[in-house]
């Protein structure tokens, strides 16, 4: 799960694995998330997506990691085991591989990790938002 650029074509290591984008969306004043992942093949074709609502207000580090805990999950039912995550959220990245703050918020970490291991193949990494 280390941090890297954005390019599809950079990285020879995940040219076989599906790309799976994920953001999460934050309306405070509300009390709503939003949740969403995108699946591409490695030619960046469409392959499905998701979004999901939630009544509440994570921070935005929450909120980014249970949507790439929610996206695992999906991923895992609907049964591909080569994925290469993408996220905007280099603060949920690096507290994924150091395990450091988050105190309250090591369940959701547990999980993401589990899910990771039942895969056959699966990597993370930030990626900028524009490129996201």
């Amino acid at each position: 799960m280390e941090p890297n650029g954005c390019s599809w074509d950079e990285d020879e290591a995940i040219k076989s694995f599906l790309k799976l984008n994920v953001d999460a969306a934050i309306e405070k004043n509300n009390l709503r998330m939003g949740f969403g992942s995108t699946l591409r093949d490695e030619e960046d074709k469409f392959i499905a997506a998701r979004g999901a609502q939630w009544h509440g207000a994570f921070s935005s580090r929450e909120a980014e990691a249970v949507v790439i805990r929610e996206a695992l999950s999906w991923i895992k039912n609907i049964n591909f085991a080569k994925v290469h995550i993408e996220t905007n959220s280099l603060q949920v990245v690096q507290w994924l591989n150091s395990m450091r703050g988050f105190s309250s918020f090591h369940l959701v970490h547990n999980d993401i990790k589990k899910l990771m291991s039942e895969l056959s193949h699966a990597s993370l990494s930030f990626c900028k938002r524009l490129a996201n």
